[in-house]
């Protein structure tokens, strides 16, 4: 596991994806994900680390909770 996940379409013939897990505490509570216009998952393969970074702190966030947000 690469803490991503590439898709190719799955939203329109021309489209490919990459998500990445956003959780809380420990248990995984959303998805972050992106979509362009590609013909194979190679597409977004440059922009993975970006959308994995973006989950990373997103979870960071929630985890902290309200009280230190």
């Amino acid at each position: 596991m690469h803490g991503h996940s590439p898709r190719g379409r799955q939203v329109t013939d021309d489209a490919v994806s990459v998500a990445a897990p956003i959780s809380a505490r420990g248990e995984v509570v959303a998805a972050l994900s992106i979509v362009v216009r590609g013909s194979s998952p190679a597409a977004v393969r440059p922009m993975a680390p970006g959308v994995r970074a973006a989950a990373r702190a997103i979870s960071r966030t929630l985890s902290e909770g309200p009280e230190q947000a």
